[in-house]
């Protein structure tokens, strides 16, 4: 096979186990395998199987509890009847230390964060970490850290169980706030959490 290029097959082993080995890129790479967790599974997922093992956003938006370290004003506004309306805004500048706090009504098991500022483009943080607790207090390893961009991005991580949702920023940006007009958070369902 040439060096380049993407390729990818499935092997089964004599005990029955499920591989598939891949290879991915327009440069140079290893070869790599995934074991199939689905005991060889042949027929089509049903909508509802998916629906439980997909993250899905969570529908409880109205009942979020909104804070932060740098604008309190802005955090006690936030949530509005049936839905959260986000016009928070701290800054300018944009500094690493800053953060927006979600507060669920109760826990669930997290996968995604999807966080934007659509009316105002550029102000979007450049760096941040995602940290997760049960009770507020107890922040683990961030479950996500990363650079943006653009106005939204999309964060998955693996799944966790949390109350408190911590959005940071960890670089400074001078002469531009930081906006955030939109968040979503995406949980698994309970009865995938109680299968797995």
């Amino acid at each position: 096979l040439p060096p380049f290029g993407t390729y990818n097959q499935w092997v089964k082993t004599v005990n029955g186990d499920l591989y598939l080995f891949y290879r991915h890129g327009s440069h140079r790479s290893d070869w790599v395998y995934q074991k199939s967790t689905d005991d060889g599974r042949t027929e089509p997922w049903t909508l509802a199987e998916l629906a439980q093992r997909v993250p899905q956003a969570l529908t409880n938006s109205s009942a979020w509890k909104i804070t932060s370290n740098r604008n309190a004003k802005d955090s006690a506004a936030l949530t509005e009847p049936s839905a959260v309306k986000f016009e928070f805004t701290a800054g300018p500048p944009q500094v690493a230390g800053a953060w927006l706090q979600i507060e669920l009504p109760e826990a669930a098991t997290l996968a995604a964060l999807r966080a934007d500022c659509f009316k105002q483009p550029r102000h979007f943080p450049r760096a941040f970490k995602i940290e997760l607790s049960t009770d507020g207090k107890r922040w683990g390893e961030p479950v996500a850290v990363g650079k943006e961009d653009g106005p939204a991005f999309e964060v998955s991580f693996a799944p966790t169980s949390a109350k408190f949702v911590r959005l940071t920023q960890t670089s400074n940006t001078n002469n531009v706030d930081w906006v955030v007009d939109g968040v979503k958070l995406f949980a698994l369902s309970v009865a995938a959490n109680s299968s797995q």
